[in-house]
């Protein structure tokens, strides 16, 4: 525990053990995240991105590099602000959200600098998507959802967007479901 700031860059895979909290901001960097017996984190933030600019799995294993299951989702504090893809200069090269996981905080910032790719179901009260290109071939559940990118943004006519307030910007915008 802190009262400030714990940054946090670690080239292995880390296991969490009990809680880690900081007053303002924590921001880990990571190859690899186990939650262990009463893991949690909690912080008025909290970031998190592959070590080394590597790929983000949300809710699987499908991708080599960081992978957050539904527990460690589950772990993050309820009243933080989530940032997913970029912790202290380390930033996804590419995220894949997949099976289905769910958040409970505010807002969860989805952060690539490559492409985001969803095809599980992907649920949150207000989700920020942010990448070189957004592909939709799942289902989003959320209040609010913001989708950000600089290529395209497609929703294949399987995808599903339960949301109630939609914006967003790509140089083309396709949404099919």
């Amino acid at each position: 525990s802190a009262t400030g700031n714990i940054f946090i860059n670690d080239a292995g895979t880390m296991t969490l053990d009990g809680a880690v909290s900081a007053g303002t901001s924590l921001a880990l960097a990571a190859d690899g995240l186990i939650e262990g017996t009463g893991g949690s984190l909690a912080a008025a933030t909290i970031a998190l991105a592959p070590y080394n600019n590597g790929a983000l799995d949300l809710g699987g294993s499908t991708l080599s590099g960081l992978q957050l299951s539904q527990s460690l989702a589950s772990a993050l504090d309820p009243a933080a602000t989530v940032i997913l893809g970029a912790a202290n200069g380390s930033n996804a090269n590419s995220i894949l959200s997949e099976n289905a996981i769910s958040f409970a905080n505010a807002l969860v910032e989805i952060e690539s600098t490559g492409d985001v790719t969803q095809t599980g179901t992907l649920s949150g009260t207000a989700l920020d998507l942010n990448a070189t290109g957004i592909t939709l071939d799942g289902q989003i559940n959320a209040t609010t959802l913001n989708l950000t990118a600089t290529s395209a943004i497609t929703q294949a006519s399987t995808g599903a967007l339960n949301v109630s307030n939609l914006s967003g910007s790509g140089s083309s915008v396709q949404l099919l479901g």
